[in-house]
């Protein structure tokens, strides 16, 4: 009659089930590492139970699972093995079974190269909002506009009037809804004819997407009257 021998593990040891159940696959430690992409001191520190090697062992928890899975071992019975003796082991300098979370606060995840990594976009960001911003006001400006001719409240010997005066080359200059022609040093000049009375120029400098630069003038064009005549006996 055949037996097979079975050695009975303690609880709180499970490194000896894991390193026979490798062995069992047909897979050396090295090789078993290599086919799941497992850190071989990792694999080593579950054999030996090296737990205070171990970074985060609940972490780890879901890597021992794959591993078991890849070995075609009992998983739910090495899981419980390997949390058993995680309690057991694991303690907290406070004497906890489980580590305490720690707290942490916004600025610790900002350190080093990050930060600086954060602060170089926020500059950026900040610089370029300046720019596209003082590129929408120089854009939005008005155009100048100097008005050499006529002066204000000028008198006319003649019913027309000669406007002149200069602005930027890029505006367009109109006078009382007359186009004037700006040249490329931007001065320009029209002439208008006025009726008799008081005539009122309304002068006005615009770029496109500008807004409208306005210069009024007042000028007084005093028609002669025709002589009497001559009344005959």
């Amino acid at each position: 009659m055949a037996f097979t021998h079975k050695t009975i593990r303690p609880e709180d040891s499970f490194g000896a089930d894991v390193r026979e159940a490798r062995e069992r696959a047909g897979y050396s430690r090295t090789a078993a590492a290599r086919a799941t992409n497992l850190p071989i001191s990792l694999l080593r520190n579950w054999e030996e139970e090296r737990w205070d090697r171990l970074g985060d062992p609940r972490a780890d928890l879901r890597l021992f699972r794959s591993y078991i899975h890849f070995l075609g071992a009992r998983e739910v019975y090495f899981l419980e093995k390997y949390q058993t003796c995680m309690k057991l082991h694991v303690v907290h300098s406070e004497g906890s079974a489980i580590p305490r979370p720690i707290r942490m606060r916004v600025f610790d995840v900002f350190v080093g190269s990050r930060w600086l990594h954060v602060a170089g976009l926020v500059l950026f960001a900040t610089g370029l909002a300046s720019y596209v911003g003082a590129q929408v006001v120089n854009v939005s400006q008005p155009p100048p506009l100097f008005i050499t001719e006529p002066a204000d409240g000028a008198r006319l010997r003649q019913p027309s009037v000669h406007v002149q005066g200069s602005t930027t080359p890029d505006a367009a200059v109109k006078v009382n809804g007359a186009s004037a022609i700006v040249q490329p040093d931007g001065t320009f000049s029209l002439d208008l004819p006025v009726p008799r009375g008081t005539t009122t120029l309304s002068i006005s400098s615009q770029r496109r997407h500008s807004r409208e630069m306005d210069v009024t003038r007042h000028v007084v064009y005093d028609r002669a009257l025709p002589s009497s005549l001559t009344v005959q006996e």
